[in-house]
């Protein structure tokens, strides 16, 4: 054992020699940088820059800037506990150490060592207003050793009550709040001077991750965070057992939002986290760096859309205890896939919360039998609109499924079939097709699947985990294209204020269908918008194609998700709405499908975006042929018979094929 032990100190000793020597090295490369030359730690950098967000046509949507948004406070003004509460979190040797501790670096690098990986943060609060005031938030190595360099510079010309007063008017809090005061009006409404222990510590807790410990964005995870603090300060001797006990067991309480200055509040977060992400930079650097950040944003249809969320009259009535029924929307614009619009959830509380339209997986229900089913089955050749399948219950290996309501229709056409949303024919389709087949299509679309998605329950929208209605917008799109998925997006570019380019979105698509093909969905789903389970979503003088989705809660009467996805030439519109947590007493009825509010939504939205300018028409491709058929024939007795047309009150229904596909008809004339 004494042998294992001389050869794990000899191996610590390398580790600390070569740690010296690299910092060494890093030193004297650091003081070659340019940012390190023009260092000067008794000068504060001059106050932050706007972020600018424009939309669709360029006009001003709004202006963050951290230093709006930020107002001082002195140290003195603040209670120890306040105060206490962040040197536990952040710094608890912040009074004894020259601006980086020794003590917690090595202590991150054993743990590291340990743990085979990088993730143990040892940051001072110094460190930390280095990288706010001066650095750029990325973790290259030497900006990590100039940062702790920077900081002992700092520390020989500023009073660590200086530094901690700046550093705490300066941090990212989330909310779009900076500095402490902010914060505590943001969250608590009152001066940070009177903050509560556990309000302090709640508002320490967040600087680790705001965008994961911010009460107003997971209050469980924050209440988690906060009570992990105020177990610290009673370690350091901060507070005493008793006061530990009294605020650990104080409820979590914040005071409501106010959007005035945050218009569109879900489409803004979204550009946000894009932002971010294509930046690679924080929340924190990208409030205060001056952005200009061009957007897809269509304010018209955008405030249509809030508009209608804000009319309860579009909702089912809230369960017994009040809890809301929740909805989302996405509305793109086919040209591009540009995301027009962005519903997350009926009430946009806070920034930054969960956005039911990008975020929220569910059920899609039938909505998937377009994409699953139909268009893969098309694509092959082997079917037509007017394939006749029979509509009859029947078992596939054990799985015995059943239409809505029971009822079945003995042999019906595709069109019918999908129009009126069957779910045997559906079934039978994708059994003959194979799920894979449909699962390949669903996949190239834009639909996400697990290793547990298989089989028949597909073509009902069975997922184990479902789909976002953004997904599923997307993937509708498809067919409003001739075939052509393009990737959505919501950033055009983003540049700084001189107009330098910084980013610069670029067009993804590719054909996945022929445009046959998404042609003939296309008209399908016209008949479901017009007379099938979409009628609700019907627009006079719109061409709009339509398909619902409603999936049943357990083995229940009542629904869990309802949906409809509508679209015209120009724009996809996605509608979901059900339940965050679905279970007994929060379920949506058995009416509330998604023929009913979700359809009614897309018929509200439509004719707002068209009540004042003509409505595109979809225009057939040159590879399909028209038909007149004699209705009552293909309706009555299963008999495709051309119409000559010779009776007024005759029925007759336009059918179109793909050249190639038509079938044998009974008498008539010539293709059209």
């Amino acid at each position: 054992m004494r042998i294992f032990g001389k050869i794990f100190k000899s191996f610590l000793l390398i580790i600390f020699c070569c740690l010296l020597c690299g910092t060494m090295f890093a030193g004297c490369y650091v003081f070659s940088l340019p940012e390190w030359q023009a260092f000067d730690a008794s000068i504060i950098p001059a106050q932050d820059e706007t972020l600018y967000i424009l939309d669709k046509n360029d006009q001003l949507v709004c202006k963050l800037n951290a230093g709006e948004n930020r107002k001082s406070i002195a140290l003195e003004e603040l209670t120890q506990n306040t105060i206490n509460a962040f040197l536990a979190a952040e710094d608890a040797r912040f009074y004894s150490h020259n601006g980086i501790d020794i003590v917690r670096i090595f202590g991150a690098f054993i743990a590291d060592l340990k743990s085979g990986t990088i993730k143990q943060g040892a940051s001072t609060i110094t460190q930390q207003l280095m990288k706010i005031l001066y650095l750029k938030n990325d973790q290259l190595w030497e900006r990590k050793v100039q940062e702790a360099l920077m900081a002992m510079e700092f520390e020989k010309v500023h009073t660590k009550n200086e530094i901690l007063t700046m550093y705490l008017n300066k941090v990212y809090f989330g909310n779009g709040a900076y500095g402490i005061e902010e914060a505590s009006q943001c969250y608590f409404g009152k001066h940070a001077a009177q903050l509560s222990l556990p309000e302090a510590a709640t508002l320490a807790g967040i600087l680790k991750a705001p965008s994961t410990y911010a009460p107003h964005i997971d209050p469980e995870k924050s209440l988690y965070r906060r009570n992990t603090i105020l177990n610290q300060m009673a370690a350091y001797g901060y507070i005493t057992e008793s006061e530990r006990c009294d605020a650990v067991n104080t409820p979590l309480t914040i005071i409501d939002y106010d959007a005035s200055e945050y218009p569109y509040g879900y489409y803004l977060d979204m550009v946000l986290a894009d932002a971010e992400e294509k930046l690679h930079i924080s929340t924190d650097e990208l409030l205060r760096g001056g952005y200009v950040l061009h957007t897809t944003l269509d304010t018209d249809i955008q405030f249509a859309a809030e508009s209608i969320y804000a009319n309860n009259n579009y909702f089912p009535a809230n369960a017994a205890n009040g809890t809301a029924v929740q909805s989302a929307c996405v509305v793109l614009n086919n040209a591009d896939g540009s995301i027009a619009a962005v519903i997350g959830g009926r009430e946009h509380t806070a920034r930054r919360i969960l956005n039911r339209a990008t975020s929220t997986r569910r059920n899609p229900g039938s909505t998937i039998k377009p994409i699953i089913v139909y268009a893969p089955a098309l694509e092959t050749g082997e079917y037509t609109t007017t394939s006749f399948i029979l509509d009859e219950q029947e078992s596939f290996n054990g799985f015995t499924p059943s239409n809505a309501g029971g009822q079945y229709h003995g042999w019906v056409t595709l069109r019918f079939a999908l129009a009126h949303s069957l779910n045997l024919p559906a079934i039978k389709v994708l059994n003959e097709i194979s799920p894979t087949r449909g699962m390949e299509y669903a996949a190239r679309s834009g639909i996400p699947f697990n290793e547990n998605d298989a089989g028949l329950t597909l073509a009902l929208g069975g997922f184990t985990s479902g789909v976002t209605p953004l997904e599923l917008a997307e993937s509708y799109s498809v067919f409003a294209t001739g075939g052509k998925r393009t990737l959505s997006y919501c950033i055009r570019n983003i540049t700084d204020q001189s107009g330098n380019v910084l980013y610069e979105h670029q067009p993804a698509s590719y054909h996945i269908l022929s445009s046959a093909t998404a042609f003939l969905i296309t008209d399908m789903l016209r008949t479901c918008a017009y007379e099938g389970t979409a009628k609700n979503a019907y627009v006079e003088g719109v061409d709009l194609a339509a398909k619902t989705g409603t999936s049943a809660y357990g083995q229940t009467a009542s629904n869990q998700d309802a949906w409809i996805v509508a679209y015209d030439p120009q724009y996809t519109m996605c509608c979901w709405m059900g339940y965050d947590q679905t279970d007994d007493t929060h379920v949506l009825d058995t009416q509330d499908t998604g023929g009913n509010y979700p359809a009614k939504i897309a018929n509200a939205l439509f004719s707002q975006i068209y009540q004042s300018k003509p409505a595109p028409v979809f225009s057939v491709p040159d590879d399909i042929l028209t038909y007149t058929l004699d209705q009552y024939a293909l309706e009555e007795k299963h008999e495709l018979r051309l119409s000559l047309i010779r009776e007024e009150d005759e029925r007759v229904q336009t059918e179109y094929y793909k050249k190639g596909t038509q079938p044998q008809f009974i008498a008539g004339s010539a293709p059209s």
